[in-house]
């Protein structure tokens, strides 16, 4: 069976889409694959150069910048894309951490702090509730 981009068909053409956590990895990933199949994409992060170099790589996308933890960075990105694209179609809430970006440190029910464990979940938890 052959693929559907291999017979050249844009499924999500006309569709828009919103990444977040998508200036690399998973959510770039995402962000191309969206845009391959003919989405018209927007890529956030909190790393605004390495998600305005990637959305450079991809034709038609755009990057803004979006701290999913943040209910006023959703009430702004979100309105401004739907103004801008007139739709947003596809939500893919990618942002997440793990609470060792910065290294490898205890992170378990005994040693874990308090200010590390919400951290971990202001991002995958609340900035999935608030997406």
């Amino acid at each position: 069976m052959s693929h559907p981009q291999s017979l050249g068909l844009q499924r999500l053409a006309g569709r828009s889409a919103l990444v977040s956590g998508a200036a690399r990895g998973i959510g770039l990933a995402t962000a191309r694959r969206l845009a391959a199949e003919g989405a018209t994409v927007l890529l956030t992060d909190i790393r605004d150069d390495e998600g305005q170099a990637a959305a450079a790589t991809i034709p038609g996308a755009a990057y803004a910048h979006l701290d999913v933890r943040r209910e006023e960075d959703w009430a702004t990105v979100v309105p401004s894309w739907v103004a801008q694209t007139g739709r947003l179609d596809v939500l893919v809430n990618n942002a997440g951490v793990t609470g060792f970006e910065d290294g490898v440190v205890a992170h378990d029910p005994a040693t874990v702090s308090l200010a590390a464990w919400r951290a971990v979940m202001a991002v995958n938890a609340e900035g999935t509730l608030l997406g």
